[in-house]
């Protein structure tokens, strides 16, 4: 676990403030839904550049695009 002192905890939020209040002033549109999102991304982006976490892609299986006679929608 990572201990941070009150200084330094408020030096990151400074940091990760002002860069979602820079990229808040180029939407288009300010709702609470996309700032919501914008700030998740910008703490996200944070924590990865610390290598504090990771974040793994949803990838799925590759789908087969045989079709059985049998199980023909047609």
């Amino acid at each position: 676990r990572v201990r941070l002192t009150k200084p330094e905890r408020e030096r990151i939020f400074r940091e990760t403030f002002g860069r979602f209040w820079e990229l808040a002033q180029c939407l288009p549109q300010r709702t609470q839904p996309t700032l919501t999102a914008l700030w998740r991304l910008i703490v996200e982006d944070w924590l990865v550049c610390q290598k504090w976490v990771t974040v793994a892609g949803n990838e799925q299986e590759p789908v087969s695009t045989d079709s059985n006679p049998f199980c023909s929608q047609n």
